[in-house]
């Protein structure tokens, strides 16, 4: 149960976002740009949304999950989303159920489809990319320390006090920190 809710709420967020900037498309774009290219300026916001989407549910899902139940979910969201084509294109294009998902632009369909493999991969492959490597990028880069050092003074004063000086002090009114920044400027010139 807990894998087709999962698949129904990624499916239900890009669906409706995808529903949602398909009607400013149609409004907008498509008489400016005509239709493939509004299909196509469209795609790269569906493809955010997409990665979003797949986020999130592996956010739901239990961190043990394995490959297969995140290969499961983007598949029946894949196919909810073929669905939801199907019954779009018989209810406001009238197209019968082969129609709806044949008559598309080459270039614009292809990119669609394209899409739609990658919004059935996304939640496993964002998923391997969380399992193989349970910490974040920067990790991948910095090196691992085998000593942690931790220092600590302790201000014998009012807090109000310390606030104050930590608010107003100005470093360059001590008598040492100026030579040293006369002495600097001596040097570079």
């Amino acid at each position: 149960m807990r894998l087709i809710k999962s698949a129904l709420i990624f499916f239900t967020f890009v669906f409706a976002t995808g529903f949602f900037l398909g009607a400013i498309r149609v409004q907008l774009v498509t008489p400016w740009a005509g239709n493939r290219t509004a299909q196509l300026l469209e795609m790269p916001l569906m493809m955010v949304v997409i990665v979003v989407a797949a986020r999130l549910t592996n956010r739901r899902l239990a961190p043990e999950s394995g490959s297969s139940t995140r290969l499961t979910v983007g598949l029946l969201a894949a196919t909810m989303m073929l669905a939801s084509e199907i019954a779009v294109g018989m209810a406001l294009r009238g197209e019968s159920p082969v129609e709806a998902l044949v008559n598309r632009d080459p270039v614009a369909g292809t990119a669609y489809y394209l899409a739609l493999g990658a919004f059935a991969l996304m939640p496993w492959l964002l998923g391997r990319e969380r399992t193989d490597c349970a910490t974040s990028p920067i990790d991948r880069i910095i090196p691992i320390y085998d000593v942690r050092v931790r220092h600590e003074i302790l201000v014998r004063a009012p807090s109000a006090f310390v606030v104050d000086v930590a608010r107003n002090f100005d470093l360059r009114t001590v008598p040492t920190v100026q030579a040293l920044f006369w002495l600097r400027a001596k040097l570079l010139v």
